[in-house]
């Protein structure tokens, strides 16, 4: 999404896809679980990521003995410049689930998560912005465990690393602080409530980095809704749609070959969710928020 001091264009692609099942044969070697290697001295698939970690590699350890009484203080961390330390190592001697964290957007940090032995459990590049998370929801066995961590952008740059005890009500919560999941009606979420929708609305909405606005709306009749995101001051918008179910209709970022974003959706009558925010925390400014409303001329 930023492309810093790059002066290139973009170019017309023709690609060919080829979609099978899963019994069926691979189509090509494909990418997982290979690993760089700059000799080429490893078989089998290498992709621009990191060394697994082996019982042998460097890495540093998070904690004094065993992670579990960080945890139940409320977890661990540290901060250092990934070219320094890219692998970090913790035991745990009772089963649990837990989150990782790594932020620091000016770095775009990517994470991975290895077993004692280097088998790769899960790993993340972008979760919420440019900051990586995993969520380990079924308990991780008691042993040992090794984080391995770049930085897409700058890695000479800190990166605060967290291991903290998965919460899975917290979890939804920050889900719909940055609108990945809707919030439920009971009035437990602070919801901005437009009602039945005119044919055109216009609303300024001060929208604090990643955390999003919420808005309600109803739709009395079928309808085709146009719905703009624009930057009056220090933005970057992001729009995403749900119904009153919190099932997920549409997402739009970047519209128009601007940093605004626009959805334009066909909607039966009934009660609809929006999550309006900014792209990183790194935006902070106003947000225009416009409505237009299409129905059907009468026959």
């Amino acid at each position: 999404k930023d492309w810093g001091s790059w002066d290139g264009d973009f170019r017309a692609l023709t690609a060919d896809i080829r979609v099978g099942r899963l019994e069926h044969e691979a189509l090509t070697e494909g990418l997982s679980g290979g690993f760089f290697d700059p000799d080429g001295a490893t078989a089998g698939p290498d992709f621009v990521g990191i060394q697994p970690c082996l019982p042998g590699t460097q890495a540093s350890a998070l904690t004094q003995g065993p992670i579990d009484a960080a945890l139940a203080r409320g977890g661990a961390q540290a901060t250092n410049a990934v070219t320094d330390t890219p692998y970090y190592r913790f035991t745990l001697e009772t089963a649990q689930g837990l989150s990782l964290r790594a932020m620091n957007e000016a770095a775009d940090p990517y994470i991975y998560l290895f077993d004692a032995t280097g088998t790769l459990i899960d790993e993340n590049d972008d979760y919420d912005s440019l900051d990586s998370r995993i969520d380990i929801t079924t308990p991780l066995a008691p042993g040992t465990y090794c984080v391995g961590m770049r930085a897409l952008s700058d890695p000479d740059l800190p990166v605060t690393l967290s291991v903290l005890p998965f919460d899975a009500t917290a979890a939804v919560a920050e889900q719909i602080a940055v609108g990945e999941a809707a919030p439920p009606l009971d009035g437990s979420w602070p919801i901005r409530a437009m009602g039945v929708l005119p044919p055109v609305t216009v609303r300024d909405l001060a929208v604090a980095g990643t955390r999003a606005e919420w808005l309600s709306f109803e739709s009395a009749a079928p309808t085709v809704l146009l719905i703009d995101a624009v930057e009056l001051t220090d933005s970057d918008p992001l729009m995403i749609l749900y119904d009153a179910a919190g099932t997920e209709i549409a997402f739009n970022d970047d519209a128009n070959d601007s940093l605004d974003s626009q959805l334009l959706v066909r909607l039966n009558p009934g009660l609809y969710l929006l999550a309006l925010r900014q792209y990183s925390d790194a935006s902070q400014g106003v947000i225009r928020l416009t409505t237009e409303r299409f129905v059907r001329a009468s026959q």
